[in-house]
Order: structure tokens, then sequence, then C-alpha cells
């Protein structure tokens, strides 16, 4: 069973713990761990099939998505950074190739793109591909849309207020 993705982060918890509703400690204080340029969007899965949770996030100002590796305690490794289009805002992982590899995929704001980073299973990623979709791209969601049990890409785009599909032509 794989995480959901973090929605709605950004909350400052400023180390301070946070308890439930009988005062019971839900979480210890707060562990930073370094992104790229103003990080946008976080998703989960195992990138490296360790079977440990591992963090991937895009970061809207400097192309990048950044990959945290998990060690299986609550710690994450130094991140690694790959390149992607331009203002990478939101991001979805999911095995696009049927490889069994968990890939990354972005939507690009500025260039009305989507890029996908095949993982190669080890916590590494190859060389992004990209996509084009409508203008103003800023959500991206990955599902089987025609059947074929192969994940299809969606972007909501903002303006002119659309949705692009892309349908997976992979081989399975």
């Amino acid at each position: 069973h794989e995480p959901a993705a973090c929605r709605g982060c950004g909350a400052d918890l400023a180390g301070a713990p946070v308890f439930d509703e009988r005062r019971h400690q839900v979480f210890d204080a707060k562990v930073d761990y370094g992104t790229g340029a103003q990080p946008s969007r976080v998703v989960l899965a195992d990138f490296d099939e360790d079977a440990n949770v591992d963090i991937a996030v895009a970061n809207l100002d400097d192309a990048t998505v950044s990959v945290l590796l998990g060690n299986g305690d609550g710690t994450f490794d130094t991140k690694v950074d790959y390149a992607t289009d331009v203002t990478p805002i939101s991001l979805e992982a999911a095995d696009l190739d049927g490889d069994s590899a968990v890939d990354l995929v972005t939507v690009n704001s500025a260039a009305a793109s989507v890029s996908v980073l095949p993982g190669n299973g080890d916590g590494t990623f190859a060389t992004k591909a990209d996509f084009g979709v409508d203008s103003t791209p800023f959500s991206v969601a990955v599902g089987d849309f025609n059947e074929d049990s192969r994940p299809d890409v969606t972007t909501a785009n903002y303006s002119p207020a659309t949705v692009s599909v892309l349908l997976n032509t992979t081989s399975p």
C-alpha cells in the first residue's frame, strides 16, 4: 500500500509538539530537509524499492524535483535534484511505463508541459521527457482513462479553463 500524497502542506509547526484531543503527543518536533527553490508539491512513494517511504518535491523556481530517500527510521538522505521543464507546480508518482519502477510526472505552468522522469528502481531517475499540454497548467493527476491497464496523465489548465489528457502509449 502506497502512502497518499501530502496535500495542503506548508504549515509551520515551529518545532512545537502537536497533541490530539486527549492531550497525547501526536508528533515529535519537526526536522527540516533541504529542497530546491520554492517547493510547490510533495509526493510520497518507494522510489528505490526498499519498502521505505521516500519523498519527491517539485521546486517551482529552479525547475527541478528533489528526491529524498527514506531510511526507514523517519530520517531521509540529502536531496538529489532532477531537471524538469520550467515552473513545475504540481507532481505525481506512478509507474507510467510498466517496468515496476515508480516514475515522476510534473506539470510545468510557464512551459505548458508535463515532464516525465522515468524511475530506475534504485532511487534515481533518467533524463526527463516533456509533453505539451494547454496553457497555464497547474495540477496533474494520473489514472487509466481508456481502460487499457496503462496509467494516463491529465492536467487542469487555468487559462483557457481546460483539461488536457495524455493517453499512455507504452507497450504493456
